[in-house]
């Protein structure tokens, strides 16, 4: 097996086992210590625990979240991958009230392999779930 298809290998497990399989635990096994997060919002560490922490929170706003995977590449160290997300809101979310109805929305995640683990991530969505905890948590911070 290639290498890029061994960090392929390693990027699902993100998908199947910890979004799709509600395992947050497996991010200890795939996630270096030194990872760093360039799509973390604001207040939140960009660190393994933070992401950890953000994961975790994504998975209580949306606790029935399905990722179905549209595409995945890998060239050099890094892998893309294209996915539709689906979930029913189960909580507020800063200014995204619950609605009780399902929601879906697009994301792209590029991640950065090395030593067979995730070291860095960079991520876009479609619904602004990113960037709408990043102002609410700026706003915060300018309060205090």
């Amino acid at each position: 097996m290639s290498t890029q298809d061994l960090n392929k290998k390693l990027v699902r497990r993100f998908i199947d086992d910890v979004l799709n399989g509600k395992n947050v635990e497996v991010l200890d096994e795939i996630i270096a210590e030194d990872y760093v997060d360039h799509a973390m919002p604001f207040g939140i560490p960009q660190t393994k625990e933070g992401f950890k922490t953000f994961v975790k929170a994504g998975l209580g706003v949306f606790p029935d979240v399905r990722v179905e995977m549209i595409d995945m590449v890998a060239e050099r160290d890094l892998v893309i991958y294209f996915d539709n997300a689906s979930g029913n809101q189960a909580v507020d979310y800063y200014d995204l009230k619950r609605t009780g109805k399902p929601v879906s929305w697009f994301e792209m995640h590029a991640f950065r392999v090395k030593g067979g683990k995730i070291i860095e991530h960079w991520a876009l969505e479609s619904i602004g779930l990113i960037s709408k905890a990043d102002q609410a948590n700026r706003a915060a911070a300018k309060k205090k």
